[in-house]
């Protein structure tokens, strides 16, 4: 809870009758303390308003118009957490996927009330961002198995799943505190299914010691990372074999 917590106290006497009610709190590092007391009343609501963000702890005792006491063995009656401060999360994934799902890992935080839900949101190529569906229910640290074809298949996006799938999380706590949406994403993942594409050439003949083999290379979705060079010999009709990588250029 938030602002002012309602503590509400009930007390009987057959005899007498209540003359006074005295209202109690504590937290697990303070001892038991008077916060109001109240004359005449057998029932009733009074607000406590709590110096910080703590879990606190309530009771009452009574004592009647003949001046006996209640016993009072230091037993709470009740309990409230008191929240002000949202709940915060973060998200991981990796920069280049090929498959057929993102794992998209998590980790929340929620110190006072603990944390309830964890949402995954995403948007593809900067578009719109979308609420994938994938909920956490009192995990402070998982991962989501998102699969980009679920959502352009089902109409969510257009048919070319390849891109940038951006994602963040939004952590709930027990209090209904909710995080902001960040500013910016929390991982951004490039996702490519489609093979790159090469060529090279080489002249027809040549008296040097060694060859000069150009080369063309092309991805439109992840970048070319590297180019390897193969050769095989035609008079041998042996396997080709690699002679080197280039990471520079395409």
């Amino acid at each position: 809870t938030v602002g002012t917590i309602a503590v509400s106290y009930d007390a009987t006497d057959g005899h007498s009758g209540i003359a006074q009610i005295f209202l109690l709190w504590k937290t697990q590092d303070t001892d038991w303390a008077v916060f109001d007391t109240v004359n005449d009343s057998d029932s009733g609501t009074v607000g406590f308003n709590p110096p910080g963000d703590d879990k606190y702890f309530f009771a009452s005792w009574a004592r009647d118009h003949a001046g006996n006491n209640e016993d009072f063995d230091g037993t709470p009656d009740t309990q409230t957490v008191y929240d002000t401060a949202r709940p915060a999360s973060d998200c991981d994934a990796p920069h280049y996927v090929s498959g057929a799902t993102i794992a998209v890992s998590y980790s929340a935080e929620d110190v006072e009330c603990g944390i309830k839900n964890v949402e995954l949101w995403y948007r593809f190529d900067g578009g719109e961002w979308i609420y994938s569906g994938h909920i956490s229910t009192e995990s402070t640290a998982g991962v989501f198995d998102f699969i980009p074809n679920d959502y352009h298949t089902s109409g969510f996006l257009d048919a070319t799943t390849d891109g940038q799938y951006d994602f963040y999380t939004i952590a709930y706590d027990y209090a209904e505190w909710s995080e902001d949406p960040p500013a910016t994403p929390d991982a951004s993942t490039t996702y490519d299914t489609i093979r790159p594409e090469s060529a090279c050439s080489s002249p027809e003949f040549s008296m040097s010691a060694s060859i000069a083999v150009s080369y063309i290379a092309t991805d439109t979705t992840a970048g070319i990372a590297s180019v390897d060079l193969y050769y095989t010999l035609s008079s041998s009709g042996s396997d080709p074999v690699l002679w080197g990588t280039s990471t520079a250029g395409t």
